[in-house]
């Protein structure tokens, strides 16, 4: 029973959509009639738009000391791709196109106006607008009633986006430079100290060459011992004979000779093997430290010659080319979106009223 009401309902409708068609129709018609004739008085925008890929930081850096075949990345990962996006938004870039651009005569802005700067920002954010691709590029567009003139902007918008990247990067590697700079002259203050101290541990040990004397020292002490021995022997023999005093007296000369010869070289090499652990840990820790400096300086010149270099922050896709066919406004759309709605509305006040006057009876 209650389907039954609900078909005779409908068919009620349509009987009375039918009864009023040529007035819901009259009313479309002149209503898409009305909005043809006023979409014709708005004006044409024309949409020029650029497109990039955001450099890898990567083709900024030097190549490390040592690695000959380090792997590039070229294209950026998602934090370059963000950086590059952030960048686009920035008020720089906004700041950079008002004023090169003297977008407040153009969008016809009075500047001394109350909120000028904020009714600017938001024409600005209408009608120039950056978005992400699905293949991860950045896109930016610009539209405006003149072709040419939002072909110069958006181009200009992506070589100032560039700049701003370029400069991102490049004053990391100044920070970084002016880092290894201190960094090496703190280094060399600490290695002129090392030096220095190395000096006095080789004035008081007399130590001036570790491999060099510890040779030294182990072939003449046993041979001045041999001698100091020898002579030792020959003149106990001459002493004990009785006789030959010249020969005593010059041995005895010769053994104390050799003895002081000994004692010396012994005090030396004492005094030698005292100091030999200093003055090798103090060499060793100098050679080390000499060797890190040479790094280091290595790796400043490489940096100061990234730096030098020229970078860019982006891989341009396509430049942004003057359109010859506006953007909008689409007035098809426009004059058929208006043709539905008045159907509608049409409809259901119909509907409305029938109910209204049924209601009554």
């Amino acid at each position: 029973m209650t389907n039954m009401n609900q078909q005779e309902s409908l068919i009620d409708i349509f009987q009375t959509l039918w009864r009023w068609r040529k007035w819901i129709v009259g009313i479309c018609f002149s209503s898409m009639l009305i909005t043809a004739g006023l979409s014709l008085l708005l004006k044409n925008y024309y949409r020029s738009s650029t497109s990039f890929y955001a450099a890898h930081t990567d083709l900024a850096k030097p190549s490390s000391i040592g690695e000959n075949d380090r792997k590039m990345l070229y294209y950026g990962e998602s934090e370059d791709l963000n950086r590059m996006m952030s960048i686009s938004k920035s008020g720089e870039v906004l700041d950079y196109l008002i004023e090169t651009f003297n977008l407040f005569e153009h969008y016809d802005i009075d500047p001394a106006s109350k909120h000028a700067r904020h009714k600017l920002n938001l024409k600005l954010n209408k009608l120039f607008t950056v978005t992400k691709t699905k293949f991860d590029a950045v896109e930016l567009a610009v539209e405006d009633l003149d072709p040419a003139f939002a072909t110069t902007m958006v181009n200009a918008a992506r070589v100032k986006i560039n700049e701003i990247g370029q400069r991102i990067v490049k004053s990391s590697q100044s920070s970084l430079l002016e880092s290894y700079k201190n960094n090496i002259k703190e280094k060399n203050v600490e290695l002129n100290k090392l030096s220095d101290t190395l000096a006095l541990l080789r004035e008081k040990y007399g130590i001036y060459n570790l491999l060099n004397q510890s040779s030294a020292y182990a072939e003449l002490i046993p041979n001045v011992e041999s001698k100091y021995v020898n002579a030792k022997t020959k003149l106990d023999q001459f002493s004990a004979s009785g006789s030959l005093r010249d020969s005593v007296l010059k041995y005895k000369i010769i053994v104390a000779g050799h003895k002081k010869q000994l004692d010396n070289l012994k005090q030396k090499m004492a005094l030698f093997n005292e100091g030999y652990i200093p003055v090798f840990n103090l060499e060793k820790e100098q050679k080390a430290f000499t060797e890190q400096l040479a790094i280091d300086k290595q790796r400043m010149k490489s940096l100061e010659t990234a730096y030098k270099a020229p970078f860019n922050s982006i891989h341009l896709v396509e430049e942004g080319k003057v359109p010859d066919y506006k953007s909008r406004p689409r007035r098809s759309i426009i004059v058929l979106g208006v043709g539905f709605l008045m159907f509608f509305l049409s409809c259901a006040s119909i509907i409305l009223l029938e109910q209204f006057r049924t209601s009554k009876k």
